[in-house]
């Protein structure tokens, strides 16, 4: 439409653009004063009823025949519908589908860039390796079916338990794994620990009745140099965060291997010291914490290479 009573002002437009938004179009609409060129841009609208709308657009000033500007002129695309497809991409590359917990791509993600956080400054982080015990025989007793109504129970169940803060994803089957960052190893095994009883003591509901269930967990910890304990060889592991994402996930899994030998529905943590003797500790409680040997951590024995099934 032609400059006139059908072109609103800049700031009745200004006004309805999504607040986090204003700052940018304004400054976009600036640039385009000062050049020849048109502008492509992406932005929100605000409606009255709050609905919120993505758009794309294009703008240009007009000016006379002395150069003078005259008005800004352009287009706008609706593009809210293709931005919501995206976003459901987004999710669904990212989320377990049984679960709706992060899947094992997005857990690793998280984890790596969690790993670099410990090291850049320099706190604990923690990684609990969790497994459902003789879920073979839910699945052989109550079928398939009932075998995925337990784990979306148990990860509800989990889900509650943790903080806002951790990260809890699906890694594959009936394994599941849980980021506890900025936690020091005691309250990391004690946050464990909870987990063990909740589950024991809640079950799950589902349509073959309410079964019985319980986990195994094995839990590591990553120091960064400045945030490991006394006693533990610094640098061991050859990173600034005193080991990498895949060597975290190696000894969980192998404290977990651990925990399922002691006799399940426990709690098992792999701790790395300078001195490799192997020590012992279990708790009064259904739970117990175990300190394994430095020996073999460096072993092919990762989570790639066993094939042994866990019952």
């Amino acid at each position: 439409l032609p400059p006139g009573p059908h072109s609103p002002h800049f700031d009745a437009f200004l006004a309805v653009v999504h607040p986090e938004d204003r700052d940018r179009v304004a400054e976009v609409v600036g640039r385009v004063r000062q050049q020849e060129q048109p502008e492509e841009f992406a932005f929100r609208t605000v409606s009255p009823d709050g609905g919120v709308r993505h758009l794309s657009a294009s703008i240009a000033l007009e000016r006379d025949e002395r150069g003078r500007p005259v008005s800004y002129h352009g287009a706008m695309v609706d593009v809210t519908r293709l931005k919501e497809v995206e976003a459901s991409l987004v999710r669904l590359a990212a989320t377990d589908e049984l679960t709706g917990i992060h899947n094992r791509r997005r857990f690793l993600e998280l984890l790596r860039s969690e790993m670099e956080r410990c090291g850049r400054y320099d706190h604990h982080v923690s990684l609990a390796m969790l497994d459902i015990d003789n879920f073979k025989r839910i699945n052989d007793t109550h079928g398939h079916g009932v075998g995925d109504e337990v784990l979306r129970r148990l990860s509800a169940t989990i889900a509650r338990a943790l903080r806002t803060s951790d990260v809890f994803g699906r890694i594959g089957g009936e394994e599941f794994a849980v980021i506890l960052s900025e936690t020091s190893p005691d309250m990391a095994l004690a946050a464990c620990q909870r987990l063990v009883r909740t589950v024991a003591d809640t079950g799950a509901v589902t349509s073959a009745g309410v079964l019985h269930l319980t986990i195994s967990v094995g839990l590591a910890t990553a120091y960064s140099d400045k945030a490991q304990p006394e006693g533990m060889a610094a640098g061991r592991l050859g990173c600034a965060c005193g080991m990498d994402a895949d060597m975290l996930l190696r000894l969980a899994d192998q404290a977990l291997y651990q925990a399922k030998a002691e006799g399940k529905n426990r709690v098992c943590r792999f701790e790395q010291r300078a001195d490799p003797a192997p020590e012992t500790a279990h708790e009064p409680s259904e739970t117990a914490s175990v300190v394994l040997p430095d020996a073999g951590c460096d072993d092919a024995s990762s989570l790639d290479k066993k094939d042994e099934k866990r019952t």
